[in-house]
């Protein structure tokens, strides 16, 4: 896994949230998939498997994502958050 492309996208969706939150307001579940990339910064960053840092606990941003993410603003929130799936998925 590339931890500095992992990083990147994870920071990009960040981004994406933030400018969503700043026009919308921040709701608890964008709250909650943000949470979860900083985790996935902050880790990466350090050249750690964030994954494996979770335990038996499993990343949920990709459920609450496609529950609650639909307009055509939203979805570029879930594109940023599949990019970083993706990357994920290459472990």
């Amino acid at each position: 896994m590339d931890f500095n492309k992992l990083s990147a996208a994870a920071e990009a969706a960040i981004d994406q949230l933030n400018q969503y939150a700043e026009r919308y307001g921040e709701e608890g579940f964008l709250k909650a998939i943000r949470l979860q990339m900083e985790f996935i910064v902050e880790n990466a960053s350090s050249g750690v498997d964030p994954v494996s840092k979770l335990g038996d606990r499993t990343f949920t941003y990709a459920v609450m994502a496609s529950r609650e993410l639909a307009s055509p603003e939203e979805v570029l929130i879930a594109d940023r958050l599949n990019q970083v799936t993706r990357i994920l998925s290459e472990r």
